[in-house]
């Protein structure tokens, strides 16, 4: 019963962002996680080491702390108050075989429907049959040319028709593009580092990834990675695509959500 308000206040907040991303913000960690960063983590795009590993610390939500098997894919380890601190070298890959679900149609991932299958035609038309990672991007990040936080989660069909939404629906309509034709995609939800200015930024995130045969590889349809120095954190793969996909994406949410980060240049030899 001790953990009971903590979870209540991240369900009542992890709804209200489902509803009203915007407003979300000022209750907890959801959209903007905050950052402590030393200076030389603060100021790596900027110097010669641009490239060098960080050492990330971060801590839970819930008392809880991390799966288990999300520390393992990341190979991080968990302190006796359950933060989670990994090297950071590259995108970290979460891992997992390819499935039949991964190219198939889902109420969530609904490629199959009319508004999908004509954008897909022009996709194809536009770039072959098939396009390469960086024309899948590309092409959702056109398609969606009003960026905005109004909606939640539309699934791809209304994506397709409305031309509007943020990162959940850049990811499911490039997923779902990516499937239609014939490439494996799933949805993944995490948080992305922004260097801005000469400091840092965390903001809860989601995107796509798309396996090229070999391994499953970061496609961001929302461009933020050509705007500004990024590196993107997986925290869970959207495996939930079914009519209840949103009540068991919050579940989720708040059971994989950092409520702060920590930043360090990793240690020398890491």
């Amino acid at each position: 019963m001790a953990r009971f308000p903590l979870r209540l206040r991240n369900w009542l907040a992890l709804a209200l962002a489902a509803a009203c991303p915007a407003a979300a913000e000022e209750l907890v960690y959801l959209h903007v996680i905050p950052v402590t960063a030393s200076q030389e983590a603060a100021a790596m795009p900027d110097d010669a080491d641009a490239g060098s590993p960080l050492q990330v610390g971060l801590e839970p939500a819930t008392e809880d702390g991390f799966a288990p098997d999300w520390l393992s894919a990341l190979g991080a380890s968990a302190s006796d108050d359950g933060a989670a601190v990994f090297t950071l070298d590259g995108y970290p890959r979460l891992g997992g075989p390819v499935t039949e679900a991964h190219r198939a149609a889902s109420f969530l991932i609904d490629f199959d429907e009319p508004e999908v299958q004509e954008l897909s035609a022009r996709l194809v038309a536009e770039h072959g049959e098939s396009p390469s990672l960086a024309e899948l991007i590309r092409f959702t990040d056109q398609t969606i040319s009003i960026k905005n936080m109004a909606r939640g989660w539309d699934l791809p069909s209304r994506v397709a028709r409305n031309g509007e939404g943020d990162c959940t629906e850049h990811a499911v309509l490039l997923t779902a593009l990516a499937r239609s034709t014939g490439q494996p995609a799933r949805a993944v939800i995490g948080f992305v580092l922004v260097w801005l200015n000469g400091s840092v930024e965390a903001y809860g995130h989601a995107w796509s990834e798309i396996h090229d045969g070999s391994e499953w590889r970061l496609a961001d349809g929302t461009g933020i990675d050509r705007q500004a120095p990024t590196r993107y954190v997986p925290m869970a793969v959207v495996d939930a695509e079914g009519p209840d996909y949103q009540f068991r994406l919050l579940g989720q949410m708040i059971a994989t959500w950092p409520k702060r980060v920590d930043l360090r240049r990793a240690p020398a030899g890491r």
